[in-house]
């Protein structure tokens, strides 16, 4: 188990509730529910998800979907997802440089 993990699994947020279930329930929504509907027409923007109603606002920033989404539910627990397909810029250093035959060994 990483640093990473061991620090998330014991955080908590101000309910109380590990950082990690509410991370695992807003995925859940997203995957189940919102996915589908989201992608591709708003790739890239933000989605905020309150995790207890599974209500959702989209916006083209992080702070705009969460302003949007405490306008409708001005408490709870909330989950920011970037929609979309998680950009692998190292990736795409590598197929560039290949594509250049600049490649970096």
């Amino acid at each position: 188990m990483s640093i990473l993990t061991r620090q998330t699994t014991v955080q908590q947020d101000q309910c109380g509730q590990p950082l990690t279930d509410v991370t695992e329930r807003g995925l859940a929504i997203y995957e189940s529910r919102l996915k589908a509907l989201l992608e591709p027409d708003h790739l890239g923007e933000v989605v905020a998800i309150h995790v207890d109603s599974g209500e959702y606002t989209v916006a083209t920033s992080s702070p705009d979907a969460l302003r949007a989404m405490r306008r409708l539910q001005p408490s709870g627990l909330l989950f920011l997802y970037t929609i979309g397909p998680s950009e692998d810029l190292g990736l795409a250093r590598r197929m560039s440089g290949l594509a250049t035959g600049t490649q970096r060994k």
